[in-house]
């Protein structure tokens, strides 16, 4: 996003700074309030620092102030037009600048451009209205084919198009699928944690840099992160990898081997404990 001047700079500033001090009187951490309005916590904390250069543009940034305000008990609606009467009328009045100053051109180029569109406009009404046999022929020839070629090719268009789904709905499944999936993870930093094995929840809560943890399920085993990028997690004792960008907050679900695994987006509704 960017902040053409001092005005805009000063309002959006106020307008994190508010954001900021309802969240903290209400004791609300980052980790739960990116999970609440799904908003990656880098963007939170460019909104509460006034990093305007983090974040994307203004359309974005709106929506963002919107859902933030209303996470933490403010008037989220009342802050966002408040933002887009801000940086949309400045926006306004840079285009209208803009165009002005395009349709400032010269009379004699303006002139060169309509000879220039109206011999373009004869040379193409020549060709579109010259004969043309051989096309002409072409055509007749394909429109004499007989009606049952041309049914034909159309089942089989057809019956492709709807083989193909059923080709890759069989893929999904593996007849000799392992009975059980084993997830472990690594945390190389701090971040809330919640795992759900079989339907059980056996984590809600922070983990710190350095656990360790391991978990079998027999139907499937969920894992949601409020930092992605400090979880390192395999299944089936596999090489570990991350599992998403820094300040992610990202939901895996594993199962045994031979279905496939499903990445999703966490509910909003938070179940937080320390």
């Amino acid at each position: 996003m960017k902040v053409q001047n001092e005005t805009q700079e000063q309002k959006f500033k106020e307008i994190g700074a508010a954001l900021k001090q309802a969240r903290e009187e209400k004791s609300i951490r980052l980790e739960e309030l990116a999970l609440h309005t799904r908003i990656r916590m880098i963007y939170l904390q460019a909104l509460e620092n006034g990093k305007f250069e983090e974040l994307p543009e203004t359309i974005y940034v709106r929506g963002f102030i919107y859902r933030y305000g209303d996470a933490v008990g403010l008037d989220g609606k009342a802050l966002a037009e408040m933002f887009s009467d801000t940086f949309q009328k400045e926006e306004l009045k840079e285009n209208i600048e803009t165009t002005q100053s395009k349709t400032n051109f010269n009379l004699p180029f303006l002139s060169l451009f309509y000879i220039f569109l109206i011999v373009s406009a004869s040379f193409g009404l020549f060709f579109v209205l010259r004969p043309r046999p051989q096309v002409e022929s072409t055509a007749q020839n394909q429109s004499s084919l007989p009606v049952s070629s041309q049914k034909t090719t159309s089942k089989e268009s057809i019956s492709n198009s709807i083989s193909q789904p059923k080709l890759k709905a069989t893929r999904s499944q593996n007849p000799a699928a392992k009975s059980t999936v084993q997830v472990s993870l690594k945390l190389t930093g701090r971040s809330w944690m919640e795992v759900i094995v079989d339907n059980k929840t056996v984590v809600n809560g922070f983990m710190e840099e350095g656990q360790n943890q391991s978990w079998t399920a027999k139907e499937e085993l969920t894992v949601r992160a409020g930092d992605a990028a400090v979880v390192f997690i395999s299944k089936d004792d596999k090489e570990p990898e991350a599992m998403g960008a820094k300040g992610e907050v990202k939901q895996i679900t594993f199962k045994p081997e031979g279905v496939n695994d499903t990445v999703s987006a966490p509910p909003q509704t938070l179940s937080v404990g320390d």
